[in-house]
C-alpha cells in the first residue's frame, strides 16, 4: 500500500491464453524483466508486494500499452516525479530501473515463475504455464488466497498462524518484531542492513524452522524482522498480514499467482534443485538482505 496514488490495470478480453516464455534477471535476490510499453522496452522490477504498478515518466503519458512475453497486461497509470524519485533510490542495488510491475499487473491474469530456468510467463486465468520436461518437480500444491490488496495466504510460522503477503520483491521472508517475539521457540538472530523503500535499516536475521503454507512446508527458511511502516498501513486498513512469503522460499519450486482464481500453486524442486537455487539466492545476497518492502 504505497504512499504513491496508483491506478488499476484492465485485462484486454482479446488477450491470448498464453504470454511467452521470458528470461529474467537477479539483482540483489530479486527479479528484473523486460516489459513492452508502446512498442519500447522498459527494464521492470517485479514486485507482486506492490499493490500498483508504476512507469517512469520517461514513457511520456500517463497510461501505456504493457506487454509481457506478448501478453497485454492492459493500462498501467502512475507515472510521476514523486515515481521517478523512487525508481532512481533503487538503482544502487538494482541498476536504472523503467518501472514496477505491481500486484495490480497480474489481479486479474495467472503469472508463472520458474526460478531453475530463470524465466516467467503470464497467462489467463486458470492456465498454469508449464514446461515441456518438468521431472524435478513435484505434485501441485494449490493455497487459497485471502482477499485483499496483495496476494495474501493464510500460514504458519514455526507453528503460529498468521497471514503473509507472497512478495516477489522481498529477497526473503520478513516477519513483524510481534510476530517474531511469539513464537514458542524464537531462533536465534544476526544484525543485517535491510534496504527497503524508506532507505537502509537494521533488522534481525535468522532462519525459520518451519514454514507452512497450505501443505507446503518448507524448512531453515531464511527470514528478516523489522518495524514495516508498509505492513502497519495495511493493519490499519483492517488486514492481519504480519509479513512478508520472499524469494528465500519461493526459489525452490514453479510458483503461479493467478490473481483471476485468487490461487497460488506450487510445484517444489527436487531437493538438490531447491538447495543449489537457494545457495545461490544467499550467494548474491553476499551477507546483506535486501528487500523492497509493501
Amino acid at each position: 500500500m504505497r504512499r504513491l496514488a496508483w491506478a488499476g490495470l484492465v485485462v484486454s478480453a482479446c488477450a491470448p491464453r498464453h504470454g511467452e516464455w521470458v528470461p529474467f534477471e537477479r539483482w540483489a535476490g530479486l527479479m528484473i524483466v523486460e516489459v513492452e510499453v508502446e512498442g519500447d522496452v522498459a527494464r521492470c522490477l517485479l514486485d507482486t508486494g506492490s499493490v500498483g504498478t508504476l512507469l517512469s515518466t520517461s514513457f511520456g503519458p500517463l497510461e501505456a500499452e504493457v506487454d509481457l512475453g506478448g501478453f497485454p497486461l492492459g493500462i498501467a497509470a502512475g507515472a510521476s516525479e514523486e515515481g521517478d524519485a523512487l525508481l532512481a533510490s533503487f538503482e544502487p542495488t538494482l541498476g536504472p530501473l523503467d518501472g514496477l510491475l505491481g500486484w495490480d499487473s497480474f489481479q486479474r491474469v495467472a503469472l508463472t515463475v520458474d526460478p531453475a530456468i530463470g524465466g516467467l510467463r503470464v497467462s489467463a486465468p486458470g492456465r498454469r504455464a508449464s514446461r515441456v520436461d518438468d521431472e524435478d518437480l513435484g505434485d501441485p500444491i494449490v493455497v487459497e488466497l485471502v482477499e485483499g490488496p496483495l496476494p495474501i495466504v493464510v500460514a504458519e510460522v514455526d507453528g503460529v498462524e498468521t497471514e503473509l503477503a507472497v512478495d516477489t520483491g522481498a529477497s526473503s521472508a520478513m516477519l513483524v518484531p510481534a510476530l517474531l517475539d511469539a513464537l514458542p521457540d524464537p531462533p536465534e538472530t544476526d544484525e543485517v542492513r535491510v534496504v527497503t523503500v524508506d532507505g537502509v535499516v537494521t533488522a534481525r536475521r535468522g532462519k525459520l524452522q518451519r514454514l507452512t503454507v497450505g501443505e507446503l512446508e518448507q524448512s531453515d527458511v531464511d527470514f528478516v524482522s523489522f518495524d514495516s511502516p508498509q505492513i502497519a498501513l495495511l493493519e490499519d486498513a483492517g488486514y492481519d498480514v504480519e509479513g512478508l512469503v520472499g524469494e528465500s522460499s519461493l526459489v525452490r519450486g514453479v510458483f503461479t499467482l493467478d490473481g483471476g482464481r485468487g490461487e497460488l500453486t506450487f510445484r517444489p524442486y527436487d531437493d538438490a534443485t531447491a538447495e543449489a537455487q537457494v545457495e545461490a539466492l544467499r550467494e548474491q545476497l553476499q551477507g546483506d538482505v535486501r528487500t523492497v518492502d509493501l
